[in-house]
């Protein structure tokens, strides 16, 4: 399944090929989407249920699922994204944080390193700035700062990788490089607000 994004970001089903009207905020908000689709492609594992909706800083999974992060400022407004995981839009800076989670896959095994280098694949100069082991809710978890080069736009993203109790929760930030502490940051209270 290939989509196509319009300026208004709307996705639309298209045969063969992947399209993008360039401007900067288009190219984040492409990449922000492009990030959670590739990943849910890259593992092809069985899945019973993954991130759906949000509320009051929880992640809900299904009814009896779900995970909690920590707070946003005013400046962060979810958005309703088509695809899978849940998508905070900066209004100022544009920047991009999201999560989700798969639950019920068979990926106990592969270690983190290896998840997180599957979410780069398809960027050019990708270079990882920090990698960082933590321990979040419990389990290890891993830190990956990289700057990358997207549709010929510079990128920062910031990402953690864990594994608990049969789910993988993926956490991740995309900006501009001028903007990539102030977005860290508020991705770091985001994750570190983690249980499950």
């Amino acid at each position: 399944m290939a989509f196509s994004f319009t300026l208004n970001f709307d996705i639309a089903k298209e045969k063969g090929r992947v399209t993008l009207k360039k401007g900067k905020n288009d190219i984040l908000c492409f990449f922000s989407i492009f990030f959670v689709l590739i990943f849910s492609a890259c593992v092809s594992l069985p899945r019973s249920f993954r991130a759906m909706n949000y509320r009051n800083q929880t992640v809900y999974l299904d009814r009896n699922h779900f995970y909690k992060v920590g707070p946003l400022s005013g400046d962060w407004q979810w958005t309703r994204a088509k695809g899978p995981g849940i998508v905070f839009k900066n209004k100022k800076t544009e920047a991009t944080i999201a999560t989700e989670a798969l639950c019920g896959g068979g990926f106990e095994d592969v270690p983190l390193r290896m998840m997180t280098n599957q979410l780069f694949a398809g960027m050019k100069e990708t270079k990882k700035t920090l990698q960082q082991d933590w321990t979040l809710g419990g389990r290890a978890a891993l830190y990956t700062e990289v700057s990358a080069v997207l549709d010929g736009v510079s990128v920062s993203l910031d990402v953690v990788v864990l594994k608990k109790d049969s789910c993988e929760f993926d956490f991740y930030a995309i900006s501009l490089p001028q903007h990539h502490e102030e977005t860290r940051d508020d991705f770091l209270r985001f994750v570190k607000g983690f249980e499950y």
